[in-house]
């Protein structure tokens, strides 16, 4: 035990090391020697080689009598059999992997918001750079270093740097993560109930991981939803057994499944895998049962605005294309950013970090926007386009992130809507069953409502990362929001017609061709 308090390393501090390792050291590093495995071998094989190593390394199995410094290998050892399997044991990181791996030797490009970053941060150098230019003209082609912010991480498919939206199912929908410098519009469902979760889950991931937040609203007071931000589980022992039971929970459902005698034409069918989730874990977990602590709170540097209590602008507003309260909004954050430092301009003298802006129902009435809501041809159709237009562009220019809520139900020209949807980033809909016919049909009793995925962003490539499934339910459990795929049970009622005999036997004849393939071994059709 004395040796273990040395180092200081127990299974909770090995956890934590892995979220030091930047994606430098994951390219350098062999995985496969690590674990002891080659590349040709299946998943299978190399979950048993993680399983006998983690086992072997774990901090907590460890003898006493080991000496300090080798306690101190076999830690790191774990650490890094645990980020080989991480790496290897999901099938897209492994093939992403697998290629930076045999093209190792080319330049890696990073992304211009990167380049923007440390261009800002090497701007004290300039002179030591201009010396060492006049001596010799040849530089070593060496891959750039990705920015290390707390609670962010490079995407896989583009290097964008990428932050949480706090609930990880709609991380994995719209790519791994929201991009720094987009813009994400959440359609409100119509009693504003499950979008103002998602912004709370939105601002308290920022809380959590250190961000600024800036919180606009022209109804409840920003003040207010600070203070009902859900509680974050923060223990990671916690989170594992919570894991634990949810896979215990799903392996038990599919033993029950296996069990039933079901119809013989859905015998064959694949099992449809609903939850949606990555191998490696980014962002964290809330429980909306309980609000933030007071003291985490009031840790979090956060900046408010409340349309209510700013002042009118002046006449000269009212040339603006855009209505008094979008004026004074757009100045307010550009003031932030400006004076904190997220647009890289000055010096960099503390930490960076991000800008987390959350706009709850923007475009309603109480933002002085009431005609895109009350007429089909309203006057002033050109007043939110062009707020969210000059939002974006400060967005690109600086290390913050944004999700805007709008209430699309009661904007009454679809050609508006299609306009505020393709100056946005990401675009998601929420379609709640509160009121709805849905809401008592037994087919959606395990469903709160439907989400769906209108627009993702291309960023640094042709293609986007488009979610394998369009048919997509979120549900509020007792402590967690969830997104998982929509899958029906099949109709089994006795109500259901049946054929006569003479087109039973047609179709027995098809189906004695096609059955051939699935109906192997011993499994006969059984009427």
């Amino acid at each position: 035990m004395q040796n273990t308090d040395s180092i200081g390393l127990g299974a909770e501090d090995a956890v934590k090391c892995r979220s030091t390792m930047t994606c430098e050291d994951i390219l350098q590093k062999d995985w496969y020697n690590i674990l002891d495995a080659n590349p040709s071998e299946s998943l299978q094989e190399l979950k048993q080689k993680y399983q006998k190593l983690a086992l072997l390394y774990h901090p907590d199995k460890q003898s006493p009598d080991v000496p300090a410094e080798e306690l101190e290998k076999r830690v790191q050892r774990f650490i890094d059999v645990d980020q080989a399997w991480k790496i290897l044991g999901n099938e897209e990181t492994k093939k992403q992997y697998d290629l930076q791996r045999r093209g190792r030797s080319l330049p890696r490009n990073t992304s211009f918001l990167e380049h923007k970053i440390n261009m800002a941060t090497n701007a004290g150098v300039n002179v030591n750079a201009g010396t060492r230019a006049t001596a010799t003209s040849f530089q070593k082609k060496s891959r750039s270093k990705l920015v290390s912010i707390p609670g962010t991480r490079p995407s896989v498919q583009n290097g964008q740097l990428l932050v949480s939206t706090g609930v990880t199912s709609l991380d994995y929908v719209i790519g791994g993560g929201l991009a720094v410098g987009t813009l994400l519009l959440i359609e409100e469902d119509k009693y504003d109930s499950y979008s103002r979760m998602l912004l709370k889950y939105f601002l308290a991931e920022g809380v959590v991981c250190g961000h600024s937040l800036f919180i606009a609203s022209s109804r409840d007071h920003p003040g207010d939803i600070l203070q009902e931000l859900p509680a974050p589980l923060l223990d990671e022992i916690s989170n594992t057994e919570v894991e634990k039971e949810l896979a215990k929970a799903g392996d038990s459902s599919r033993e029950t499944q296996d069990s039933m005698k079901i119809a013989w034409r859905y015998q064959n069918l694949p099992k449809v895998q609903t939850t949606l989730a990555s191998s490696s874990r980014f962002g964290h977990y809330y429980d909306v049962s309980k609000s933030m602590s007071t003291d985490m709170c009031e840790a979090a540097t956060c900046h408010s605005f409340f349309l209510p209590n700013e002042l009118p602008l002046e006449s000269a507003a009212e040339s603006s294309n855009m209505n008094k309260g979008y004026i004074k909004l757009l100045r307010s954050i550009q003031g932030v950013i400006h004076k904190e430092g997220f647009d890289g301009a000055g010096p960099q003298n503390k930490p960076r970090s991000i800008l987390r802006i959350g706009v709850h129902s923007l475009g309603s009435a109480l933002w002085g926007d009431d005609d895109i809501c009350c007429k089909e041809n309203p006057e002033h159709a050109h007043s939110l386009t062009t707020f969210l237009y000059s939002l974006r562009a400060l967005l690109r220019t600086s290390l913050s992130v944004c999700m805007v809520t709008v209430p699309s139900h009661l904007i009454q020209n679809k050609a508006i809507m299609g306009r505020i949807t393709k100056l946005c980033d990401t675009v998601v809909s929420l379609e709640s069953f509160s009121g709805s016919e849905r809401e008592t049909n037994p087919l959606y009793k395990d469903y709160h409502g439907l989400l769906h995925v209108k627009q993702i962003p291309h960023l640094n490539s042709l293609m986007c990362e488009v979610p394998d499934t369009k048919d997509l339910a979120f549900k509020l459990k007792r402590k967690q929001f969830t997104i998982e795929r929509l899958h029906l049970p099949p109709d089994l009622s006795d109500t259901v017609s049946r054929l006569s005999k003479q087109d039973l036997a047609e179709s027995a004849k098809l189906l004695g061709l096609g059955c051939g393939t699935t109906a192997t071994g011993k499994k006969h059709l059984d009427f």
